[in-house]
């Protein structure tokens, strides 16, 4: 992704850029540095290494700025050899297929405002990247820097006026919707709680190793530290619900079963990934929808079926309540997928997700490494874990 600003003196300015010649598509945002009083104009859009290859010269792709048809900046940008071969090897599906699905809320036309109050290990890299891909080739508004996560910030946006986004999302963006003049709604999306457990486990275990104090799966849910890493717990402090670890079994079920029919017009199920990217943009009246991208994915260490007997025993005890809600939501699911023909272009999505290419693992391992860089360097260590609660926190 791509994203700066600009000098604006004068007000706005037509800006454009090239890389090796091809045109890169650039669309207008608030920029952060635009709320200092300066007068500046905001940008972002996306480079994909893969349709820039030939301009590769010493590990380097050099973006040209021009504003109003004068070049103004050329920006050098090294590229690794690792995203060269994922490049040239592994190159990204960039089709886009037609949405032809009615909106799982059939009372409610669309369009519609999304906000994904972020729910770490189902997915959501993935489906923030397509949504964002689908804004800056729609041409619509959406927050680029997680702007919605903060309430000052985003109460100034909001008031400003200008255009709705389409799309919102962030760790701490449930309020977000709030006081938006175009309807707006929250999705969210659970996977398997026991798969998802394990797949928070490799992810912090490479991306935090020095936050996350457990080494082995065994330790992390032998010592119950586990349970409030589950999505249970993470969609209550999305909402800014205290919870507390010892809260019972059946509270937090049905405190999570009341936040989600409450607060909630869509819940999807990671296992079915591509409905959910369909009846998603059904909801938010996208005509075209491109391929969705598996973002941060951490190489598998080891499987459900590897567990001891009593590691097993302990785990379903502590997700039970989850594991509850998530069988339920699950049922909801597949009625919403029932009811609804997908149409022609979601059977070719879901044939093409199928066929392409698997990721490496090796190549897993170096993103997962990469975007802890990357959040070191920018202060922005954070636990895919969500909790404000400080004996959590100690256990964390």
């Amino acid at each position: 992704m791509l994203s700066g600003w600009v000098g604006a003196p004068h007000g706005s300015v037509a800006l454009s850029a090239t890389c090796g010649g091809r045109p890169i598509v650039l669309r207008p945002f608030r920029h952060p540095a635009t709320y200092a009083g300066a007068e500046r104009q905001g940008f972002w859009g996306y480079l994909i290494v893969q349709e820039h290859l030939d301009a590769l010269r010493n590990d380097q792709l050099v973006v040209c700025f021009r504003a109003d048809g004068q070049e103004i900046a050329a920006a050098p940008l090294g590229v690794s050899p690792i995203a060269v071969a994922m490049a040239r090897d592994h190159p990204l599906n960039l089709q886009r297929y037609p949405v032809t699905a009615g909106s799982p809320v059939p009372d409610e036309p669309p369009p519609w405002t999304l906000a994904f109050p972020g729910l770490g290990g189902v997915g959501g890299a993935s489906l923030n990247d397509l949504m964002r891909r689908n804004m800056v080739y729609e041409g619509w508004e959406t927050t680029v820097y997680h702007e919605a996560d903060d309430a000052v910030l985003w109460q100034r946006i909001v008031g400003e006026g200008g255009a709705t986004p389409r799309w919102i999302d962030g760790h701490a963006c449930h309020a977000a919707v709030e006081g938006l003049p175009r309807r707006s709604a929250r999705v969210t999306v659970l996977r398997e709680p026991r798969a998802r457990l394990l797949s928070i486990f490799n992810y912090n275990t490479l991306v935090h190793p020095d936050e996350f104090r457990f080494r082995t799966f065994d330790d992390f849910v032998l010592t119950a530290a586990a349970r409030t890493y589950g999505q249970a717990f993470g969609l209550l402090r999305a909402a800014g619900v205290p919870v507390a670890p010892s809260i019972g079994a059946d509270e937090l079920y049905e405190r999570t079963r009341q936040e989600l029919d409450e607060h909630y017009a869509f819940v999807g199920i990671t296992e079915q990934f591509e409905e959910v990217v369909f009846l998603l943009a059904a909801l938010a009246g996208y005509q075209s929808i491109g391929m969705w991208w598996r973002l941060l994915a951490a190489p598998r260490s080891l499987g459900l079926e590897a567990l001891a007997p009593r590691v097993r025993r302990a785990l379903d005890r502590q997700l039970a309540p989850e594991i509850r809600v998530y069988e339920e939501q699950r049922e909801v699911f597949a009625r919403h997928v029932a009811g609804r023909a997908l149409g022609h272009g979601f059977a070719r999505y879901k044939h093409d997700a199928a066929a392409g290419p698997t990721l490496p693992d090796a190549y897993k391992l170096a993103e997962c490494v990469r975007w802890r860089q990357r959040m070191l360097q920018s202060g922005r260590v954070r636990l895919e874990h969500e909790q404000d609660d400080p004996a959590a926190r100690g256990a964390a």
